[in-house]
């Protein structure tokens, strides 16, 4: 979580400020009880000409609890849109840098999960769950101390269920870690599947494979709705929870409340005054599972993310790099050998010598699987090449500047492939 709490430190002044607005908006909030309160107990002595008064502050506090709610708002969703947009960017650019190799080894579609859903759940973390948080905390602290003023007894009555809460709550978070990482990897094994057969619609229609297709993406797809069924579960345990809670601490106050009323330990308003700040407690409370549950996913995705983030180009320019701005042209292999590294069995080229002088024509004959696209790759090195068995213009290919290299090479390969764009777009690429 260390690059989420970089870009929260980048983002800390809209951040700051939109904090600042919820305190501003639930002291407004909370002050409305404390007038009603006033109110109530003014009405048993004479007509007063004071609840006039009372009914104008209502209004205003309403009226700027909800102005400043608003700005709260969006000041923290707008800074977490900013991160958002930061972070795909980011992770985007890494990808690109990364080698043909990568690539050999995941899936399409646990990227294109990673890069959408995984960075809108982060998003959903920073913005709603930063802004619920703050609003939990704010509310909690301010209500209980509020209520402690009003009669400490009847407080600690009505959190006694609360400890227990937590504690549900606590199983409740690990449970949904463990089923959200379930749905996602599920997830990119449907992407992935989807991907394929859009890519590769030509074979799959050719081989008259629709069907077979059709229920094997149908068995993936079933098992993605079981787990999100499974999460779902889990997840509806937390506002049960949080309501039975609310529950219990309102019919207890009703009780112990009303019997302090009749007694004349606490006047009517006080009473009013006490079971709305309780009131206002129910829905922090609820939303305290929400979180929880934003909490565990946003958890999930930053990690499938900084896994990403952590794989480092393998292909790259090195120190002792040879300033140029062009290349002349002439290639020499010196006894190259290359061997895939996910193929232990034997290598894809062996013990190759050969010289092509600038503006000579060769043509590469061989059947399938004999390594004329490796070999074709490892000029620009789209593969790693092993030191010291390839040279352009006698100087050893990891000397030179990859942008230089690879921008002095027209490199098309076998597979076709076309950008979703159109035809002039596609030739200038």
């Amino acid at each position: 979580m260390t690059r989420l709490i970089a870009f929260l430190s980048k983002h800390r002044r809209p951040l700051f400020v939109g904090i600042l607005f919820l305190i501003l908006a639930n002291a407004f909030a909370l002050a409305i009880p404390w007038v009603l309160k006033e109110a109530i107990d003014a009405l048993k002595g004479p007509p007063p000409g004071s609840l006039t008064r009372y009914a104008f502050f209502l209004v205003v506090l309403a009226a700027l609890q909800g102005l400043f709610r608003f700005l709260g708002r969006w000041t923290l969703i707008g800074a977490a849109r900013e991160i958002e947009y930061e972070l795909r960017n980011q992770l985007f650019r890494h990808l690109l840098r990364l080698p043909s190799s990568f690539y050999q080894k995941i899936r399409t579609g646990d990227l294109m999960a990673r890069a959408t859903q995984d960075v809108n759940t982060i998003r959903m973390l920073l913005g709603a769950g930063l802004m619920y948080s703050a609003n939990t905390l704010l509310v909690y602290g301010a209500s209980v101390t509020l209520m402690l003023k009003i009669d400490p007894l009847l407080t600690l009555v009505a959190l006694l269920s609360y400890p227990l809460l937590f504690l549900a709550m606590k199983k409740v978070r690990q449970g949904i870690h463990d089923r959200f990482e379930e749905v996602q990897e599920q997830l990119a094994r449907l992407s992935d599947k989807a991907q394929e057969n859009l890519s590769g619609i030509r074979v799959v229609k050719a081989s008259s494979l629709e069907q077979d297709e059709v229920k094997s993406f149908a068995r993936l797809n079933d098992d993605y709705v079981q787990k999100n069924l499974r999460l779902a579960k889990v997840e509806s345990f937390s506002q049960p929870l949080a309501s039975l809670a609310g529950g219990l601490g309102m019919a207890a106050i009703l009780w112990l409340g009303g019997r302090k009323v009749i007694e004349g330990s606490l006047t009517l308003g006080g009473l009013v005054a006490f079971n709305t700040y309780l009131g206002m407690l129910l829905w922090p409370t609820l939303a305290m599972a929400w979180i929880a549950n934003l909490y565990e996913r946003g958890r999930v995705s930053m990690e499938r993310i900084e896994a990403l983030l952590k794989e480092e180009p393998t292909i790259g320019d090195e120190e002792g790099m040879v300033e140029m701005e062009a290349l002349g042209g002439d290639i020499e292999f010196h006894s190259l050998t290359f061997a895939y590294q996910h193929d232990g069995r034997r290598p894809a080229l062996k013990e190759i010598d050969l010289k092509i002088p600038r503006g000579t024509k060769v043509a590469l004959v061989g059947p399938t699987g004999s390594g004329k696209s490796t070999f074709l790759a490892l000029i620009p090195r789209l593969l790693e090449v092993p030191n010291g068995h390839l040279f352009i213009d006698d100087l050893e290919i990891t000397r030179i500047p990859l942008a230089v290299l690879r921008g002095s090479i027209g490199y098309v390969p076998q597979e076709s492939f076309l950008f979703s764009d159109t035809i002039r777009e596609n030739i200038a690429f």
